[in-house]
């Protein structure tokens, strides 16, 4: 199974959730926490849902237990990172953290 690419994971991101975006959304953009401050704002049952496309597709699961699942859903970035690890792909990007 192919990999998926930064930019796949952010469409992936808003059609999962049936998002459009009024500000500029990247790679490193939060995906939770106050929109006023630059983040997306999701919540508990967007992340839920996150994970079930991305098992879906890819073949990875997350858990919410898992520290390394909870650090992947803190942006894009991250999530790439995570789903190219857990399919045997270096993502070649370091980590951001919050």
């Amino acid at each position: 199974m192919k990999t998926p690419s930064v930019e796949e994971m952010l469409d992936l991101v808003l059609e999962t959730l049936n998002l459009e975006v009024e500000n500029e959304f990247t790679p490193t953009t939060p995906l939770f926490g106050d929109a006023a401050t630059g983040a997306l704002g999701l919540d508990s049952i967007d992340a839920l849902e996150i994970g079930a496309v991305i098992k879906q597709r890819f073949g990875v699961q997350m858990k919410a237990q898992d520290e390394a699942s909870r650090n992947a859903m803190y942006c894009v970035k991250n999530l790439h990172a995570f789903v190219c690890e857990a399919m045997g792909a270096e993502a070649g990007h370091a980590v951001a953290t919050a």
